[in-house]
Protein backbone atom coordinates (compact mmCIF):
# COMPACT_ATOMS: atom_id res chain seq x y z
CA UNK A 1 0.00 0.00 0.00
CA UNK A 2 2.78 2.55 0.72
CA UNK A 3 4.19 1.95 -2.78
CA UNK A 4 0.76 2.38 -4.38
CA UNK A 5 0.13 5.52 -2.34
CA UNK A 6 3.53 6.93 -3.27
CA UNK A 7 2.94 6.28 -6.98
CA UNK A 8 -0.49 7.92 -6.99
CA UNK A 9 0.67 10.80 -4.79
CA UNK A 10 3.60 11.57 -7.08
CA UNK A 11 1.23 11.74 -10.05
CA UNK A 12 -0.99 14.17 -8.18
CA UNK A 13 2.03 16.17 -7.04
CA UNK A 14 3.03 16.79 -10.66
CA UNK A 15 -0.33 18.42 -11.32
CA UNK A 16 -0.01 20.53 -8.15
CA UNK A 17 3.53 21.52 -9.13
CA UNK A 18 2.32 22.58 -12.58
CA UNK A 19 -0.38 24.72 -10.98
CA UNK A 20 2.14 26.38 -8.64
CA UNK A 21 4.68 27.07 -11.37
CA UNK A 22 2.03 28.76 -13.51
CA UNK A 23 0.17 30.79 -10.89
CA UNK A 24 2.22 31.07 -7.68
CA UNK A 25 5.53 32.68 -6.72
CA UNK A 26 8.44 30.47 -5.67
CA UNK A 27 10.56 32.22 -3.06
CA UNK A 28 14.32 32.00 -2.81
CA UNK A 29 17.44 34.00 -1.96
CA UNK A 30 16.55 36.50 -4.70
CA UNK A 31 12.74 36.26 -4.63
CA UNK A 32 11.03 37.32 -1.42
CA UNK A 33 14.39 36.92 0.26
CA UNK A 34 13.30 38.22 3.69
CA UNK A 35 10.57 35.61 4.16
CA UNK A 36 12.70 32.94 2.52
CA UNK A 37 15.50 33.60 5.01
CA UNK A 38 13.05 33.00 7.87
CA UNK A 39 11.92 29.83 6.12
CA UNK A 40 15.53 28.60 5.98
CA UNK A 41 16.01 29.44 9.67
CA UNK A 42 12.84 27.51 10.58
CA UNK A 43 14.05 24.47 8.65
CA UNK A 44 17.39 24.66 10.47
CA UNK A 45 15.62 24.83 13.84
CA UNK A 46 13.90 21.54 13.01
CA UNK A 47 17.08 19.94 11.64
CA UNK A 48 15.61 19.22 8.22
CA UNK A 49 18.05 17.41 5.96
CA UNK A 50 16.67 18.89 2.73
CA UNK A 51 15.13 22.36 2.37
CA UNK A 52 11.66 22.24 0.76
CA UNK A 53 10.57 24.82 -1.79
CA UNK A 54 8.38 27.69 -0.57
CA UNK A 55 5.53 29.10 -2.66
CA UNK A 56 3.05 31.93 -2.18
CA UNK A 57 -0.23 31.40 -4.00
CA UNK A 58 -3.29 33.60 -4.33
CA UNK A 59 -5.72 32.10 -1.90
CA UNK A 60 -7.42 32.03 1.50
CA UNK A 61 -5.95 31.97 5.01
CA UNK A 62 -4.42 28.55 4.54
CA UNK A 63 -1.12 26.70 4.27
CA UNK A 64 -0.13 23.18 3.33
CA UNK A 65 2.84 20.97 2.56
CA UNK A 66 3.02 18.22 -0.03
CA UNK A 67 5.48 15.86 -1.68
CA UNK A 68 7.01 12.44 -1.09
CA UNK A 69 10.64 12.94 -2.07
CA UNK A 70 10.70 16.59 -3.10
CA UNK A 71 8.73 18.71 -0.67
CA UNK A 72 6.95 22.02 -1.08
CA UNK A 73 5.33 24.35 1.42
CA UNK A 74 2.57 26.66 0.16
CA UNK A 75 1.18 29.74 1.90
CA UNK A 76 -2.02 31.51 0.86
CA UNK A 77 -1.66 35.22 0.12
CA UNK A 78 -4.49 36.15 2.50
CA UNK A 79 -2.63 34.40 5.32
CA UNK A 80 0.28 36.78 4.81
CA UNK A 81 -2.07 39.77 4.85
CA UNK A 82 -3.82 38.68 8.08
CA UNK A 83 -0.90 37.48 10.20
CA UNK A 84 2.08 39.17 11.75
CA UNK A 85 5.55 38.16 10.63
CA UNK A 86 6.04 36.00 13.74
CA UNK A 87 2.71 34.24 13.20
CA UNK A 88 3.63 33.48 9.58
CA UNK A 89 6.86 31.90 10.81
CA UNK A 90 4.82 29.79 13.25
CA UNK A 91 2.68 28.56 10.36
CA UNK A 92 5.84 27.81 8.38
CA UNK A 93 7.16 25.84 11.36
CA UNK A 94 3.91 23.87 11.47
CA UNK A 95 4.08 22.94 7.78
CA UNK A 96 7.76 22.03 8.05
CA UNK A 97 6.72 19.80 10.93
CA UNK A 98 4.69 17.74 8.45
CA UNK A 99 7.84 17.35 6.34
CA UNK A 100 9.98 16.49 9.37
CA UNK A 101 7.51 13.86 10.58
CA UNK A 102 6.96 12.47 7.06
CA UNK A 103 3.21 12.86 7.36
CA UNK A 104 2.42 13.31 3.67
CA UNK A 105 2.76 9.68 2.61
CA UNK A 106 0.80 8.47 5.63
CA UNK A 107 -1.91 11.03 4.87
CA UNK A 108 -2.08 9.76 1.28
CA UNK A 109 -2.48 6.19 2.55
CA UNK A 110 -5.29 7.36 4.83
CA UNK A 111 -7.03 9.05 1.90
CA UNK A 112 -6.68 5.95 -0.26
CA UNK A 113 -8.21 3.79 2.44
CA UNK A 114 -11.00 6.23 3.17
CA UNK A 115 -11.93 6.99 -0.43
CA UNK A 116 -11.04 3.78 -2.21
CA UNK A 117 -10.57 0.48 -0.40
CA UNK A 118 -13.05 1.16 2.39
CA UNK A 119 -15.76 2.27 -0.02
CA UNK A 120 -15.26 -1.00 -1.87
CA UNK A 121 -15.76 -2.87 1.39
CA UNK A 122 -18.87 -0.83 2.14
CA UNK A 123 -20.32 -1.64 -1.29
CA UNK A 124 -19.57 -5.36 -1.03
CA UNK A 125 -20.92 -5.67 2.51
CA UNK A 126 -23.62 -2.98 2.93
CA UNK A 127 -24.17 -3.31 6.68
CA UNK A 128 -20.86 -4.55 8.07
CA UNK A 129 -18.89 -2.66 5.42
CA UNK A 130 -20.54 0.66 6.21
CA UNK A 131 -19.79 0.22 9.90
CA UNK A 132 -16.16 -0.60 9.06
CA UNK A 133 -15.96 2.45 6.81
CA UNK A 134 -17.16 4.81 9.53
CA UNK A 135 -14.95 3.27 12.20
CA UNK A 136 -11.77 3.20 10.12
CA UNK A 137 -12.25 6.70 8.71
CA UNK A 138 -12.80 7.94 12.26
CA UNK A 139 -9.57 6.24 13.37
CA UNK A 140 -7.60 7.66 10.44
CA UNK A 141 -8.94 11.14 11.06
CA UNK A 142 -8.07 10.84 14.73
CA UNK A 143 -4.50 10.06 13.67
CA UNK A 144 -4.59 13.14 11.43
CA UNK A 145 -5.65 15.33 14.36
CA UNK A 146 -2.81 13.96 16.49
CA UNK A 147 -0.40 14.67 13.62
CA UNK A 148 -1.58 18.30 13.59
CA UNK A 149 -0.75 18.60 17.31
CA UNK A 150 2.77 17.28 16.57
CA UNK A 151 3.18 20.02 13.99
CA UNK A 152 1.89 22.67 16.38
CA UNK A 153 4.79 21.60 18.59
CA UNK A 154 7.14 22.03 15.64
CA UNK A 155 5.83 25.59 15.31
CA UNK A 156 6.57 26.12 19.01
CA UNK A 157 10.13 24.85 18.55
CA UNK A 158 10.64 27.34 15.70
CA UNK A 159 9.17 30.51 17.28
CA UNK A 160 9.65 29.58 20.98
CA UNK A 161 6.58 31.60 21.98
CA UNK A 162 3.28 29.93 22.88
CA UNK A 163 1.43 33.23 22.50
CA UNK A 164 2.52 33.54 18.87
CA UNK A 165 1.56 29.95 18.09
CA UNK A 166 -1.83 30.41 19.77
CA UNK A 167 -2.53 33.59 17.78
CA UNK A 168 -1.63 31.85 14.53
CA UNK A 169 -3.87 28.90 15.37
CA UNK A 170 -6.74 31.23 16.22
CA UNK A 171 -6.47 33.08 12.91
CA UNK A 172 -6.20 29.81 10.98
CA UNK A 173 -9.32 28.68 12.81
CA UNK A 174 -11.28 31.70 11.61
CA UNK A 175 -11.09 33.90 14.67
CA UNK A 176 -11.22 37.63 14.11
CA UNK A 177 -7.90 39.45 14.11
CA UNK A 178 -8.96 41.55 17.12
CA UNK A 179 -9.77 38.49 19.25
CA UNK A 180 -6.75 36.45 18.18
CA UNK A 181 -4.27 39.24 18.85
CA UNK A 182 -5.58 39.73 22.41
CA UNK A 183 -5.85 36.06 23.28
CA UNK A 184 -5.30 35.16 26.93
CA UNK A 185 -3.81 31.70 27.17
CA UNK A 186 -4.91 30.96 30.73
CA UNK A 187 -8.49 31.87 29.83
CA UNK A 188 -8.34 29.47 26.87
CA UNK A 189 -7.16 26.67 29.14
CA UNK A 190 -10.06 27.39 31.53
CA UNK A 191 -12.52 27.37 28.62
CA UNK A 192 -11.15 24.04 27.43
CA UNK A 193 -11.53 22.52 30.89
CA UNK A 194 -15.10 23.84 31.07
CA UNK A 195 -16.18 22.02 27.93
CA UNK A 196 -14.46 18.84 29.16
CA UNK A 197 -16.35 19.18 32.47
CA UNK A 198 -19.59 19.69 30.54
CA UNK A 199 -18.84 16.57 28.48
CA UNK A 200 -18.25 14.57 31.67
CA UNK A 201 -21.67 15.61 32.91
CA UNK A 202 -23.50 14.40 29.82
CA UNK A 203 -24.80 10.90 29.32
CA UNK A 204 -21.68 9.02 28.20
CA UNK A 205 -23.29 7.01 25.42
CA UNK A 206 -25.24 9.97 24.00
CA UNK A 207 -22.24 12.27 24.20
CA UNK A 208 -20.00 9.76 22.44
CA UNK A 209 -22.50 9.51 19.58
CA UNK A 210 -22.80 13.30 19.34
CA UNK A 211 -19.03 13.75 19.53
CA UNK A 212 -18.42 11.14 16.84
CA UNK A 213 -21.01 12.73 14.56
CA UNK A 214 -19.27 16.08 15.05
CA UNK A 215 -15.67 14.95 14.65
CA UNK A 216 -15.49 11.67 12.71
CA UNK A 217 -14.40 13.36 9.47
CA UNK A 218 -12.39 16.22 11.05
CA UNK A 219 -8.72 16.26 9.97
CA UNK A 220 -7.80 19.02 12.46
CA UNK A 221 -8.55 19.33 16.20
CA UNK A 222 -10.82 22.01 17.61
CA UNK A 223 -8.95 25.31 17.84
CA UNK A 224 -9.54 25.61 21.60
CA UNK A 225 -8.02 22.16 22.05
CA UNK A 226 -5.00 23.07 19.93
CA UNK A 227 -4.36 26.22 21.94
CA UNK A 228 -4.74 24.34 25.24
CA UNK A 229 -2.39 21.58 24.11
CA UNK A 230 0.34 23.93 22.90
CA UNK A 231 0.13 25.93 26.16
CA UNK A 232 0.36 22.73 28.21
CA UNK A 233 3.28 21.41 26.18
CA UNK A 234 5.05 24.79 26.18
CA UNK A 235 5.08 24.66 29.98
CA UNK A 236 6.14 21.00 30.19
CA UNK A 237 9.44 19.45 31.26
CA UNK A 238 9.82 17.98 27.77
CA UNK A 239 9.78 21.39 26.11
CA UNK A 240 12.09 22.88 28.75
CA UNK A 241 14.55 20.05 28.09
CA UNK A 242 14.48 20.84 24.35
CA UNK A 243 15.13 24.51 25.05
CA UNK A 244 18.02 23.71 27.39
CA UNK A 245 19.56 21.46 24.74
CA UNK A 246 19.19 24.22 22.14
CA UNK A 247 20.92 26.74 24.39
CA UNK A 248 23.76 24.29 25.07
CA UNK A 249 24.30 23.85 21.34
CA UNK A 250 24.43 27.63 20.91
CA UNK A 251 27.07 27.92 23.64
CA UNK A 252 29.15 25.15 22.07
CA UNK A 253 28.92 26.81 18.65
Amino acid sequence: LPQVAKFLTEKGNRMMEFSLLTSAVRLGPRQGRSLHAKFVAAAEALDLDVLPELYIESGPVNAYAFGTSRFRVVLGSQLLDLMTEEEVVAVIGHELGHVKCEHMLLTSIARLLARGALKGIASAFPLVGSAALIGLVAALQKWSRVAEVSCDRAAMIVVRDEQVVARALGKLGGWSKAVAEEIDLDSMVVQSKEYEHLADGLDTGLFQLMYMAETWDMSHPFVVDRVRQIVTWGRSDQYRALEEARLERQVEA
